[in-house]
C-alpha cells in the first residue's frame, strides 16, 4: 500500500499537465508567427535572383536590338525588313539630344510610354525605336513554357562624351491581374493573332490608377511609368549630433497631393532610387523621428562631394518595389 500512494504521489497533476499545454501552445504560437517572416524573406530571394536574371536578359535586349542602333524592323512573321534603318539611331539620338540640352544634360531623361498599351518609345522625332511590352517580359511570353513573372523600364543620362548610363527598373507583375479559364498571363499581356502578330495588350504589366497614379495591382488603369521627385534642400553634415542631416537619409520634396501620394511608394523598405548622378540607392528603413515628412535611411551615403541634398535630385522610381535595379553603359 505504501508503494501505491508513493506511486500515486509522483504522477503529474492536473495543474502541471495544463501548465505543460500552456508552454507547448504557446512555443506553437511562435514558430508559427516565424512561418510567414521565413516565406517572406525567401520570397525577397527568388525577387533578388530572378530580377538581376531579368535584367541581364534585359541588357541584352539594349545591346542585340538592331532597332535601337537604327537598324530596319523585322517583323514577328516571315517576310523581310520593313521600312529603312534609321538616319540617326536611337541610342544615338538620345546621347546628342541630351548632350545638346543645358535643361537634361545635368538630369535623368525617360522614354516616352503609350499609357494605354505600354508602348516605349527610345530616342524622339524620326529616331524612336518602339518596345513593345511583349519585348519586355521575363520570363518571354509563351503559350506553353513559363509565364512571365517581371516587366523592365528605362531611366538614362550621358555617362561621357561617347556613352549613356541605362538603369533598368525591374518589377514583379502585378499580381491580381484576373485572367479568364483558359488563357494564361502571355494570352492578356502578350496575344497575338492567329498569324502571330502581336497584337495589343488586354491588361497591362504593372498599372497605376488614372487619377491617384497608385498602383491598381490589378493590370488595370495606365501604365506604371518610372517617376521624378524633387529632394529636399539639407546641407548635409557626419560630425555633429544631429541626425537628420547625414548622409544616410534622402527627405523627398513633393508636389502636390499626388506626388505626396507616390511618395509614399518610395519610402518602403526595399525600394530604390536612382539619384541624377548615377548613384542607385537602396531605402533599408525609416528613421524614429525626422522633422520632414518623407524621409528615409538609404545605403549606401550620399557621396562626400555633395554638400546640399537637393544637388542629388531629383531622384527616380517606380511606384512598385523593385525586384532590382541595375545600371548598365551603353556605347552607341
Amino acid at each position: 500500500m505504501i508503494r501505491r500512494h508513493h506511486r500515486l504521489l509522483s504522477a503529474f497533476s492536473l495543474i502541471e499537465v495544463l501548465i505543460s499545454v500552456l508552454v507547448l501552445a504557446l512555443g506553437l504560437l511562435g514558430l508559427g508567427a516565424m512561418f510567414p517572416v521565413v516565406i517572406r524573406q525567401q520570397r525577397n530571394a527568388t525577387d533578388a535572383v530572378l530580377g538581376t536574371m531579368a535584367a541581364n536578359a534585359a541588357k541584352l535586349e539594349l545591346e542585340s536590338n538592331g532597332r535601337l542602333r537604327g537598324q530596319a524592323v523585322i517583323p514577328a512573321t516571315s517576310g523581310g525588313p520593313i521600312g529603312e534603318p534609321l538616319a540617326t539611331p536611337p541610342w544615338q539620338n538620345v546621347l546628342d539630344t541630351l548632350r545638346s540640352s543645358p535643361s537634361t544634360s545635368n538630369f535623368l531623361a525617360l522614354p516616352t510610354y503609350d499609357s494605354v498599351t505600354g508602348v516605349m518609345g527610345v530616342g524622339e522625332g524620326a529616331s524612336v525605336a518602339n518596345i513593345p511590352l511583349a519585348s519586355r517580359l521575363f520570363p518571354a511570353p509563351s503559350q506553353t513554357g513559363a509565364q512571365p513573372r517581371y516587366v523592365w523600364d528605362l531611366a538614362y543620362r550621358v555617362a561621357g562624351s561617347d556613352r549613356l548610363e541605362v538603369f533598368i527598373f525591374v518589377r514583379p507583375i502585378d499580381p491580381n491581374i484576373r485572367i479568364t479559364p483558359g488563357q494564361n498571363l502571355s494570352n492578356v499581356l502578350a496575344p497575338t493573332n492567329s498569324s502571330g502578330d502581336l497584337l495589343n495588350p488586354t491588361k497591362l504589366a504593372v498599372a497605376v490608377d488614372r487619377s491617384t497614379r497608385l498602383p491598381t495591382l490589378a493590370g488595370v488603369g495606365d501604365y506604371s511609368v518610372p517617376v521624378e521627385m524633387q529632394v529636399a534642400s539639407v546641407v548635409l553634415n557626419d560630425t555633429n549630433t544631429t541626425p537628420d542631416d547625414d548622409r544616410n537619409r534622402i527627405s523627398l520634396s513633393p508636389s502636390g497631393s499626388v506626388e505626396r501620394a507616390l511618395a509614399s511608394t518610395a519610402v518602403r523598405t526595399g525600394q530604390q532610387l536612382v539619384d541624377r548622378l548615377g548613384t542607385i540607392y537602396t531605402v533599408v528603413g525609416i528613421p524614429k523621428s525626422s522633422p520632414r515628412e518623407f524621409t528615409v535611411l538609404v545605403e549606401p551615403s550620399i557621396p562626400a562631394s555633395v554638400i546640399n541634398a537637393r544637388d542629388i535630385g531629383p531622384v527616380y522610381f517606380v511606384p512598385q518595389t523593385p525586384a532590382a535595379v541595375t545600371k548598365v553603359i551603353i556605347i552607341p
